[in-house]
């Protein structure tokens, strides 16, 4: 996985629905979102939530919640810097 901004993890803290490009890698991260791969599947992909044809999966708020917040950022930041001291 690459670098992956913050933004992902803000949206679906707020409790939406990420769409998001292919091979990005926040899939891998095993957070809930619908991927497209082309200009076409994102128009799709937008029409038939709007529709109500397909359902968001909203469970990615809890996950970021409970695994990646600025918190655990932190947290994990510091447990490399410092790995014998703890906070």
């Amino acid at each position: 996985v690459g670098l992956i901004p913050m933004r992902p993890f803000e949206a679906l803290a707020a409790g939406s629905c990420l769409i998001t490009p292919k091979g990005d890698g926040v899939k891998s991260l095993g957070l809930p979102c619908i991927e497209y791969g082309s200009q076409d599947e994102l128009v799709s992909i937008c029409r038939r939530l709007y529709d109500g044809n397909i359902l968001p999966d909203n469970s990615g708020q809890e996950a970021v919640l409970g695994n990646h917040t600025y918190r655990h950022r932190c947290a994990t930041i510091l447990d490399k810097l410092f790995p014998y001291e703890r906070i």
